[in-house]
Parts: C-alpha cells; sequence; structure tokens
C-alpha cells in the first residue's frame, strides 16, 4: 500500500508540474499576442502619417511651382482660390488653405526683396499638421527683372 501512495503522489506531483507548464506557455504566448498586435497599430499609424505627409508634400511642391512661375505670386493666394486669412501688401504676403479632408494646412509666406535690377520674392511653402508641428517646409524664390516679368 505504500508503494501505492507513492506512485500516486508521484504522478499528481507531475500533473501539478505539467499543469504549470502549459499556464507558463500560455502565458508567454498571450505576451507575445499582445505585443505583436501593438507592433501592427504602430506600424499603421505610421503608414497612414507617411501617406499624409507625402501628400501634404505633393501640394506644397505644387503650390511652390505655382509661386515660382507667377508674374505676381501674392495675386495667386485669394480667399475665391480657397486661402484664408489672406494678409497681403505691396512687399510681404502670407495665407493659409485646409485643403478638402486632409488633416493638414499649406502655409504660404513671401517677402519682396529689392536688389539691383530687380525684386526678388523670397518664399517658403509649408504644411502644418492639426497640432501645428512642421511636416514641410519649401523655400521658393523668383526673381522679376526691373523692367517687368520674366518671359
Amino acid at each position: 500500500m505504500n508503494g501505492e501512495r507513492g506512485a500516486e503522489a508521484l504522478d499528481e506531483s507531475r500533473n501539478k508540474v505539467l499543469l504549470l507548464e502549459i499556464v507558463v506557455v500560455l502565458l508567454f504566448f498571450s505576451v507575445s499576442a499582445v505585443t505583436t498586435l501593438q507592433l501592427f497599430a504602430r506600424a499603421s499609424a505610421l503608414a497612414r502619417r507617411n501617406a499624409l505627409d507625402a501628400q501634404a508634400l505633393v501640394r506644397c511642391e505644387d503650390v511652390a511651382e505655382r509661386l515660382r512661375v507667377h508674374t505676381d505670386p501674392a495675386a495667386l493666394l485669394t480667399a475665391e482660390a480657397g486661402w484664408t486669412d489672406v494678409q497681403s501688401t505691396a512687399d510681404e504676403f502670407s495665407a493659409g488653405w485646409t485643403p478638402e479632408g486632409a488633416d493638414y494646412t499649406l502655409r504660404v509666406t513671401g517677402e519682396r526683396v529689392e536688389q539691383p535690377g530687380g525684386s526678388l520674392w523670397e518664399m517658403r511653402v509649408q504644411a502644418l499638421d492639426a497640432q501645428g508641428g512642421l511636416r514641410v517646409d519649401l523655400p521658393v524664390a523668383r526673381y522679376v527683372p526691373e523692367g517687368g516679368p520674366l518671359p
């Protein structure tokens, strides 16, 4: 009888150890699954942010090119064209624009610097995120000779 009790105690001890091992393995897989899901969530958020940055860059480049070739850069930034907070003088201008459905705002500023033989427009096209952080910053320059605009 004593031998049977020893065998039963040994079997019971093995069962407890096996149960403990299964619990540890389940805990490990649970932690691994949570970590993996967090990584996927971060990757998704980063991909969305990068897509918005790329879209903002394309829009900034488009505005920068239009400013660079237009004879009067300040004339492009009108309320009729969707720009807001338009402030313009003969030598300075600034305006903002939030594209429809976008999570960013474009901001354009410009200043005319008189040079010998003409004027140099020094402008900046920027994209700001919803919190006001700078996402894109493009410098733009346009030289207008004294006799008038370039052909």
